[in-house]
């Protein structure tokens, strides 16, 4: 009798436990709805990629800008001559005797005139050397500055056309990016809300469960005591353990979602994670009111606003 009164307490204690109580896990990661999409949009590689395709095309609407614009180039350069080839030179080269023009001034004036008749030729190759060492290229240290200024006045047609189809393909890529971001968004809401249903439906039937063992240890209470027959507890017993495959099954299913919304959301499949927002809104409201208040993606947004047909006509255009 007082292993009984034991499981009558037993059974009355559990009845009296908060719903979900057994649920709440020690050290798992509180996941909100709305945490769980931030994360998704900021670890997707699909996001990432789109995001990356998106600043590609406005770099090239940019550039496609750039050739409209003046094109201006400079140039400085600078060279250090270690040895010239006319630093010999002096006031001349460096001439053999037989070509030398030295004039003496104190010679009589027949030898003077005699001489100039003689080597008037030669006095050319003394002033040569004068010459090439006034030149630039034969400085020491040489600079060289340039400048040059292209504007491009008649292309016909091909910058303007160019920028345009820069733009359109910037404006596709941007709606791709916004039809990945809205992908993901679904994505995670449909799995963290399957997650969330497939706990309330572990839960639901643990409870289930329980209440057939609870039934079963009555009944089997009652046939002890010559008040139920052995029929009535076989069908209880039955009863109980039909519900043991449904109890896998549902456990199965949250784990399969738990496993999805943690690969979207780039969390380790190890992690314990606690689900904090909840199916139905606190205060009573029903799943219609939640619809309602969550209108799909058609209905917040005009239909030539949606991502594929604006992807669509900035493709026609670039075409």
């Amino acid at each position: 009798m007082r292993n009984w009164k034991r499981m009558w307490l037993g059974a009355a204690l559990v009845a009296l436990l908060p719903a979900g109580a057994g649920a709440q896990q020690e050290g798992a990661l509180p996941l909100s709805l709305e945490a769980a999409i931030e994360r998704a949009l900021e670890q997707s590689e699909e996001v990432r990629l789109a995001g990356a395709r998106a600043e590609a095309a406005g770099a090239r609407v940019v550039a496609a800008r750039a050739n409209a614009l003046p094109e201006i180039n400079t140039q400085l350069a600078y060279t250090k001559t270690l040895r010239s080839v006319f630093e010999n030179a002096g006031g001349g080269f460096v001439l053999p005797d037989s070509l030398q023009f030295n004039p003496d001034p104190n010679a009589p004036i027949e030898e003077r005139i005699a001489y100039l008749e003689d080597n008037t030729p030669n006095a050319a190759f003394g002033a040569l050397g004068a010459i090439f060492s006034d030149l630039p290229f034969g400085n020491e240290n040489t600079w060289i500055a340039g400048l040059s200024v292209a504007q491009p006045i008649f292309a016909g047609g091909r910058i303007w056309s160019g920028i345009e189809a820069a733009e359109h393909a910037e404006a596709a890529a941007f709606a791709a990016y916004d039809e990945a971001a809205a992908d993901i968004v679904l994505l995670v809401q449909r799995a963290y809300y399957d997650a969330a249903l497939a706990e309330a439906t572990v839960e639901i039937v643990e409870a289930s469960v329980e209440l057939a063992n609870r039934h079963r240890e009555d009944v089997r209470l009652q046939q002890q005591a010559g008040r139920a027959s052995e029929l009535e507890l076989l069908r209880a017993e039955v009863e109980a353990e039909n519900l043991q495959p449904q109890l896998v099954a549902a456990r199965n299913g949250l784990e399969l979602a738990m496993l999805d919304l943690k690969r979207l959301v780039n969390l380790p499949a190890d992690a314990e994670v606690e689900l904090t927002t909840p199916i139905i809104p606190e205060g009573g409201e029903d799943a219609a009111v939640l619809n309602r208040t969550l209108p799909s993606l058609e209905e917040a947004r005009p239909a030539d606003s949606r991502a594929p047909i604006a992807i669509a006509r900035a493709a026609d255009s670039c075409a």
